[in-house]
């Protein structure tokens, strides 16, 4: 089957769920600063096995949607590929705290209006209430498609473990060591791996729910 997609402001995105873990330990707290050691990002069709599913810097994770905004078509019959990416994040405004100064390293400029030719530009929404980000836009080249990132948390609060168990999703979050200092030289398991994959499949799961 074809990998999930949805209209978004009348526009074809494909849909994705993205997720990471960040250093937690108190050497990590003392410093007051911290970074990501692991990321997931899949579709409806990734696998946890599957080394593909995961992602080690921010910086990644941003080539590969890039990569997937930039698909051409490979002959004339090809049907058009999707172009338009829409990741579906549990607390955007805590992945965007590290997205947004990778973004502005390179170059990327803040544009409230992105037009189709704009390049390098992105913008953000936020709640009036809470300094909250719900939704980032991201425009890669002049001829690349939209990056629309949402944020889930604020259709669904109550913590995506909550939300697993009242919709009785097939996925259920793990349990990880949070307080591991995972800072020196760590080796990643797949343990650890298949936390991410389970939190980041949540997303994936409501999403398919809200589209049956």
């Amino acid at each position: 089957s074809p990998p999930m997609r949805a209209r978004i402001n009348r526009k074809l995105y494909e849909i994705y769920g993205m997720d990471i873990e960040s250093h937690n330990d108190e050497e990590s707290i003392a410093k007051r600063e911290t970074s990501m050691w692991l990321g997931c990002f899949i579709n409806e069709d990734s696998k946890e096995d599957d080394e593909d599913s995961y992602f080690y810097t921010m910086d990644e994770f941003l080539e590969r949607c890039e990569k997937i905004v930039s698909k051409k078509r490979k002959t004339a019959e090809d049907s058009r590929p999707c172009k338009h990416l829409a990741v579906f994040i549990y607390n955007l405004s805590f992945e965007w705290s590290f997205l947004l100064p990778i973004l502005l390293e390179k170059g990327f400029q803040f544009k409230a209006d992105i037009d189709k030719d704009d390049e390098y530009v992105y913008n953000s929404i936020s709640t009036k209430s809470v300094y909250s980000v719900w939704q980032v836009h991201i425009k890669f080249k002049k001829n690349s498609g939209t990056l629309l990132l949402r944020d889930l948390a604020k259709l669904y609060g109550g913590g995506l473990g909550n939300v697993a168990k009242a919709f009785n999703l097939p996925t259920q979050k793990g349990e990880i060591d949070y307080r591991l200092n995972r800072l020196h030289n760590h080796v990643i398991t797949q343990e650890e791996k298949s936390y991410c994959f389970k939190d980041t499949r949540i997303i994936i799961d409501i999403l398919l729910e809200e589209i049956k």
